[in-house]
């Protein structure tokens, strides 16, 4: 991408900055942009980061990061992700809904369908953990009480405004498994069922476990995306109530931590909300417990951090003055266990293919090319065989077959 001038920097920023900041005096006195994102952290656009230095209007000094993103729509790989798509709903979340729900992610001075500026979360010390690493029962705790307040955010207006509701989540259309018969990226959903399959199929060996999870994945073979459209479609009212705004990608590299001098987790931030939509809570839960924590947080805090969600959900709600009824069916021991029983699927599937991403070797992690085939694509080391990555497919198969697996939808 051509490198702009510092005044071509200034000429867009300065307007933008003097609104953001409430300041009409405000003059930027320099700015220059480099890459906003490491290899490995950002595969469907151009991210830069602009440092913007200047002074105020009463004369003292200004000094602050910002996060431009902007589209790539002429690649092979765009097309099929419908990347233009996606990234107009991100746009319109940032403008429209996230002011609606609340600080959960950054501030964002420029919402427009080919581009987007934010503010730069690092400098107010939010990081993004190492994914490879994934992360601990603190760290989940804190991702499972940011999504419960953030669902609540939007349980809440839904509950009190259905009718306005309904016409703000009208424009978040499904782009990942979406009707029609173009390609889309839930293709790739597929390619990650199909290659967890294959990892399980090689572990040996082949104890009840292993066979129980291997013939779950057998029975969604060449069923996967009708089984995605089948939870996504419209429930009776009752079934849908409290389905809410999902952020529908919450894995690692989309979710930056605060940190106190200690090291402990002071507040959560999600960004990448290119996949929102109107949605079970599930989809959310399961995703984010299957690609981003640890194993032994899998096998031994499941249940403690569904209780998390219901208690924060539920604080919420009531601090939000919700509808007694509703709070009274949410504070039903369990409420949350079934839904994740009828609706788990799609985060566990989700999970088996950015699985292949998180687990990519660090000394290889590199940009996907977004001129490739869709073929071409799935050919890649991404779906390299190895010992550290079948572990983890079989942990999170068996995991949700055991504790999740609705008999009646397989």
């Amino acid at each position: 991408m051509e490198r702009r001038s510092v005044s071509e920097i200034i000429e867009q920023y300065q307007p933008l900055i003097r609104k953001y900041e409430n300041d009409e005096n405000l003059v930027i006195l320099d700015a220059r942009e480099e890459p906003g994102t490491k290899a490995g952290e950002n595969y469907m656009s151009i991210v830069l980061r602009t440092k913007i230095i200047g002074r105020r209007g009463n004369g003292s000094p200004y000094k602050k990061s910002f996060m431009r993103k902007m589209l790539l729509c002429n690649m092979q790989l765009a097309k099929i992700t419908r990347n233009s798509n996606l990234f107009r709903i991100e746009s319109y979340f940032y403008e429209k809904l996230l002011p609606l729900l609340g600080p959960f992610g950054p501030d964002c001075i420029l919402a427009q369908p080919r581009e987007i500026i934010m503010e730069d979360l690092g400098d107010r010390d939010f990081s993004i953990c190492e994914r490879r690493k994934l992360l601990d029962l603190e760290h989940c705790s804190a991702v499972v009480q940011t999504l419960a307040s953030m669902h609540a955010s939007s349980l809440h207006l839904k509950l009190s405004s259905p009718d306005r509701f309904a016409e703000l989540v009208a424009p978040l259309c499904e782009n990942i498994f979406p009707t029609d018969t173009e390609e889309s990226i839930g293709s790739f959903f597929e390619s990650g069922v199909d290659f967890a399959l294959k990892s399980l199929e090689s572990i040996e060996p082949r104890t009840g476990r292993v066979e129980r999870a291997i013939e779950f994945l057998r029975s969604y073979q060449d069923k996967v995306a009708e089984s995605m459209r089948q939870l996504l479609r419209p429930r009776p009212e009752d079934e849908q109530r409290f389905w809410v705004i999902t952020h529908g990608d919450t894995w690692n590299n989309n979710i930056m931590f605060l940190h106190d001098a200690e090291g402990k987790v002071v507040r959560v931030k999600f960004v990448d909300f290119q996949v929102a939509r109107h949605s079970s809570p599930a989809f959310d839960f399961t995703y984010f417990l299957y690609s981003s924590a640890r194993s032994e947080v899998l096998e031994r805090d499941t249940d403690e951090l569904i209780g998390t969600y219901e208690r924060f959900l539920l604080h919420d709600l009531r601090r939000l003055d919700a509808p007694e009824r509703d709070l009274g069916a949410l504070a039903r021991p369990g409420w949350f266990k079934d839904e994740l029983r009828r609706n788990g699927l799609f985060g566990l599937f989700g999970a088996l293919m950015v699985l292949q991403v998180i687990f990519i070797d660090e000394g290889r992690a590199v940009e996907l090319e977004m001129n490739k085939t869709k073929d071409e694509f799935n050919t890649e080391k991404l779906y390299d065989l190895t010992p550290e990555k079948t572990e983890r497919l079989f942990t999170v198969v068996d995991h949700y077959v055991r504790h999740f697996k609705n008999d009646a939808s397989s």
